[in-house]
């Protein structure tokens, strides 16, 4: 904290890994005979003490395993991977979701005193389409609807000081992505709709979406904030150089 200002440190915690996911998910045009693991990645924020999580990565992996017909990969437990991140599950009190995929939401159920931050249009999509959203990783959050807190579609939301919360789309119905002041800079949290580094450098919008034309404004709208900071949702490189920085 300097005067008004409130940064906050982040830090990549892998939950696991999953496969075999092909190039055609990950970008428009990709190769489907290329494919591999990728992480499941949850995103710590600290600051002054509090703690705030983006994501939770995937849940049970002998509950994803069966119903997705996965290879999974996790060497520590749940507990070990929390305790060695430092992550108070008591203590934190928001938790954002850039969307309602499985491997996103997949330990909601940790953080049993959170708020849930969620785009209306991701929970009303997810509600109305039980098919695509399988229930074993919802059924907590319609259980704690009164937790969960709706961000407006278009505009930025303040979570914190140094965290806003922006509309992204695309990836699914309400993606939203997470806008957090660091002392390195602007940071962005995008969620899926920057899955690799590789999606922002090179500007290819995922290939796995609802909206193909708000893949591509998601990516203008990242370039937009100039971030100095980014962090994807599923490439491995986002541990060893802590978010990439961006020459505007």
């Amino acid at each position: 904290m300097e005067g008004n200002i409130r940064f906050w440190k982040i830090t990549p915690v892998l939950t696991g890994s999953f496969g075999m996911v092909r190039d055609d998910i990950k970008y428009e045009g990709g190769d489907p005979e290329i494919s591999g693991y990728v992480p499941s990645v949850l995103f710590l924020l600290e600051s002054g003490g509090e703690q705030v999580i983006v994501d939770t990565g995937f849940g049970d992996a002998k509950v994803c395993r069966d119903k997705l017909g996965l290879f999974i990969k996790r060497e520590k437990t749940l507990d070990q991977i929390f305790l060695e991140a430092g992550i108070d599950r008591e203590r934190i009190r928001h938790v954002i979701l850039t969307h309602l995929h499985w491997d996103h939401i997949g330990n909601v159920s940790m953080f049993p005193n959170a708020n849930y931050y969620c785009q209306k249009k991701e929970w009303i999509y997810a509600r109305e389409h039980p098919e695509e959203e399988t229930e074993e990783w919802l059924r907590y959050l319609w259980q704690q609807e009164e937790r969960v807190i709706f961000m407006d579609d278009c505009q930025g939301n303040t979570i914190l000081p140094g965290i806003k919360v922006q509309y992204a789309g695309g990836h699914t119905a309400g993606s939203q992505m997470a806008v957090v002041q660091t002392r390195q800079g602007t940071a962005v949290i995008p969620g899926d709709v920057v899955m690799t580094y590789r999606n922002f450098r090179e500007r290819i919008p995922v290939g796995l979406c609802q909206n193909k034309e708000e893949c591509r404004e998601a990516l203008k709208t990242i370039a937009d904030i100039k971030p100095d900071r980014i962090f994807p949702s599923h490439d491995f490189e986002v541990f060893g150089k802590e978010g990439e920085i961006w020459e505007s």
